[in-house]
Formats: structure tokens, C-alpha cells, sequence
């Protein structure tokens, strides 16, 4: 906690935002950013899915975990998808996303507002670099205390009824986030009303 995660991905959302201006990035932090879209579930319009960026800030949080291997594996190359996970540590993500996935650590030095990033490529090499002034360049972009919401169901149920979402979208996203045919099958019935 603390190291730098949220901070080194504000700044990649930032650059994203600035080279792909009409772009979506959906966000599962507030990000201040015109193309942002907040999704603390991170609840996808999968149908219309490209030519964006998908930030999951706090990976061990996720809960439609098989959705982002999904989408890395299947989707994220051939529709234009850049893709951010951050965690505690390097063994919380799955094997299979580490596998498909470069390894990015980073450190933040706050006497000095520096940000260290050390990025390994899948032969091993590292390259390192610095950001300056790496807080005073991105801090009104986020709230660094905000705190990620944990995924209940019913806090899970409301942000899907906020989404627009079509009948298959919101089906991939009943499917990815719960699993259960009987948990699936009582909340489409829910939900199917709502998007009519």
C-alpha cells in the first residue's frame, strides 16, 4: 500500500486520454478524466467493447475475474483494449493473466514526489525509469483515499441497472460475475425488466 499503483495508472490513463482523445477508459476509481467512465464493478458493455482502456485498480477485489481473461487472452489485441491491473503483490494475479500479462513494479519516494517504475519484459530484462513531480502532475485527477468498493451482490445488481446495457451484455456480465446458474437465472429476471 502506498507504493505507487494507483498513481502510475492515473498517469498511464492520463497519456492514453491525451494520445486516444475519443477513447473510453472504464475505471474501477473516480478518475477525472473526460473519456472516464466509473464502474467500481467494472460492469462492461462487451458487445461494443474496442478502442479503449479497462483499469482494475486493487485486482484481489475483482470479482468476474474470468472476464478479464477473457478479454486478454480473446479480445484485447484484435479490438485495441489496453489493459491495467494493479496489485499488492505479483502473486495475486492468476498465472495465466501473469503469463499474458508485463510485469511493471514501482515505488513511490514521497520526500521528493518521484515515482520509481521498473518494467520486465517476458525474456527478464528490466528497464527502469523515473516520473517527477509524479503526484503534482496527476493529483487532481483522483482521490488518493478513496477507498474500492467491495463487491455485494446488491451493490453489484444496482450498478448493472445503471448501466445501459444490452440483453447479451447483460448477460456476459451475469455470467462472468456469478456463476451460479440459479444466482444468474434470478437476477436476468430482475434485470431483463429494467433494460426493456
Amino acid at each position: 500500500m502506498g507504493k505507487g499503483k494507483t498513481l502510475l495508472t492515473t498517469h498511464l490513463a492520463k497519456r492514453y486520454s491525451i494520445i486516444n482523445p475519443d477513447s473510453k477508459i472504464y475505471s474501477n476509481y473516480k478518475l477525472k478524466l473526460k473519456s472516464a467512465i466509473y464502474s467500481p464493478f467494472l460492469i462492461f458493455p462487451y458487445t461494443k467493447l474496442e478502442n479503449c482502456m479497462l483499469i482494475c485498480d486493487d485486482f484481489a477485489n475483482l470479482k468476474n475475474l474470468d472476464a478479464f481473461i477473457s478479454i486478454i487472452s480473446s479480445l484485447s489485441r484484435k479490438k485495441d483494449i489496453e489493459i491495467i491491473l494493479t496489485a499488492q503483490y505479483y502473486s495475486m494475479i492468476p498465472l495465466l493473466i501473469r503469463s499474458l500479462s508485463q510485469l511493471i513494479e514501482v515505488n513511490y519516494y514521497n520526500r521528493i514526489d518521484v515515482l520509481k517504475i521498473v518494467i520486465t519484459n517476458g525474456d527478464g530484462i528490466s528497464k527502469t525509469k523515473y516520473i517527477k513531480e509524479a503526484v503534482k502532475k496527476v493529483k487532481s485527477l483522483y482521490d488518493t483515499k478513496e477507498v474500492v468498493k467491495i463487491p455485494t451482490d446488491n451493490a453489484i445488481i444496482e450498478e448493472l441497472k445503471s448501466f445501459n446495457l444490452s440483453k447479451e451484455d447483460l448477460d456476459m456480465n451475469l455470467y462472468f460475475l456469478f456463476k451460479n446458474k440459479n444466482k444468474i437465472d434470478k437476477y436476468s429476471k430482475i434485470l431483463t425488466n429494467s433494460i426493456q
